[in-house]
């Protein structure tokens, strides 16, 4: 949800339309920033959204934003959803802990 405009000139997110059907694994940010090897940023679509504004999409779906380099502020709350029993890539379930909580499970 955003509590500020974000447009983008303020770096409002930027996603590619059905990216999330071939999910792409990839190290991390330092290896290989935003997969650009990988990814034809042409196909991303920017998503303006007005403070209160929200955007939902799957987990895999890539996404980015772009530097805000406007004196507006792009303030944002985030959610991440994920079933209990969730598996990385690995094929390890993947452990609650500071890092990765578990914001619902099953008692």
């Amino acid at each position: 949800m955003t509590l500020d405009d974000v447009t983008r000139e303020n770096g409002a997110m930027q996603v590619i339309p059905g990216s999330h059907l071939t999910p792409v694994w990839h190290g991390n940010a330092e290896s290989d920033p935003l997969l650009r090897a990988k990814v034809d940023a042409s196909k991303a679509v920017v998503v303006d959204l007005p403070a209160g504004g929200v955007m939902f999409h799957h987990c895999q779906t890539l996404h980015y934003t772009d530097p805000n380099e406007t004196d507006r502020q792009r303030r944002a709350f985030a959610i991440h959803y994920m079933n209990p029993g969730t598996r990385g890539r690995d094929g390890q379930v993947i452990k609650v802990s500071f890092a990765n909580p578990m914001l619902r499970m099953s008692v």
